[in-house]
C-alpha cells in the first residue's frame, strides 16, 4: 500500500466533513494519480467508498445539532441511488472510452463550482 493514500485519506475526510463534497473528486484524482487506476476503476472504487458508512459520525454531529433535513435528503438519495445505477449500466455498456469520461466529469465539476460560487 501507497504511504500516501493513509495521508490523502484524511485530508479528503477533512475536506469532505467540512464541505459535504470533495470525496469523489477528491478520491478520483488519488486513484488516478497515485494508484494508476483507469477511469472506470477510479468510478467503481469511488462507488466502494460511498458504500462504505464513512460519513455516519459527521452526520450524527450535524444532525445533533439541527443541520440534517433527513426527510428531503433521503429522498434526494433514493434517486440518486436510481441515477446510480442508470449511469453504472451506461459505463460499462462502453458508450465512453476513458479519456473522453474524464473530459465530461471535468466540465461538469467545473459547471458545479460556477453555480456554487454564484450561488
Amino acid at each position: 500500500m501507497n504511504f500516501i493514500l493513509p495521508i490523502a485519506g484524511i485530508i479528503i475526510g477533512i475536506i469532505y466533513g467540512a464541505f459535504g463534497t470533495a470525496l469523489g473528486s477528491s478520491a478520483l484524482v488519488v486513484f488516478l494519480l497515485i494508484s494508476h487506476f483507469s477511469f472506470t476503476q477510479t468510478i467503481a472504487s469511488s462507488l466502494l467508498i460511498a458504500l462504505i458508512p464513512i460519513t455516519i459520525g459527521g452526520v450524527y454531529i450535524y444532525y445533533k445539532k439541527g443541520y440534517l433535513r433527513v426527510r428531503d435528503t433521503l429522498v434526494l438519495a433514493i434517486f440518486i441511488a436510481i441515477g446510480v445505477i442508470i449511469g453504472v449500466k451506461t459505463n460499462l455498456q462502453n458508450i465512453f472510452r476513458d479519456e473522453h469520461l474524464k473530459k465530461i466529469y471535468a466540465i461538469i465539476s467545473i459547471l458545479v463550482g460556477v453555480i456554487i460560487f454564484f450561488l
